[in-house]
């Protein structure tokens, strides 16, 4: 079995004259992200490693959140491919960890994030607000193993819910 733990970056700013890629979280997105890392931090368990879009404010939240639970920042790995990425192209990050690796927080982008949810679980997500996550079990042993409908939803945290 495998974890994976989605998680939508924080509020980011919307007009703005830099590139969505540079896009910031607002003051209420840290807040946001602080909130929600607490709250990761009481109820999940602790990664193995933290896979970020390299977009500001993903890279941001994942920061935040690795803060909160005790995870070396320094250890987050920023993977170009996830951003703005289809369920594909997750797949294919996903399939390349090493099979020692048991549970991974997945920081990224909607509509990606709620589509490989649903992907993974056959769930019915309708849409992954901002600084949500989605908390999955997986039934396989080696990641390269991926494939849909071989998970399930254990919890599903939004701001609203915590």
């Amino acid at each position: 079995m495998k974890l994976l733990t989605l998680i939508r970056h924080a509020k980011s700013e919307q007009d703005t004259d830099d590139s969505d890629f540079d896009r910031v979280l607002t003051e209420k997105g840290v807040e946001d992200a602080y909130k929600m890392g607490e709250h990761i931090a009481k109820h999940l368990p602790k990664p193995d490693l933290i896979i970020s879009s390299p977009a500001e404010r993903a890279a941001h939240t994942a920061e935040i959140i690795a803060e909160q639970i005790g995870y070396d920042e320094d250890e987050i790995e920023f993977v170009d491919e996830i951003y703005l990425c289809s369920t594909t192209e997750f797949l294919e990050v996903l399939m390349e960890q090493n099979v020692k690796t048991k549970h991974i927080f997945l920081v990224a982008h909607n509509p990606g994030l709620t589509n490989l949810a649903n992907l993974l679980t056959n769930s019915n997500i309708d849409n992954m607000p901002t600084c949500s996550v989605a908390h999955l079990e997986l039934d396989f042993h080696k990641w390269d193993d991926i494939e849909p409908e071989t998970g399930r939803v254990l919890e599903f945290f939004t701001l609203r819910t915590i």
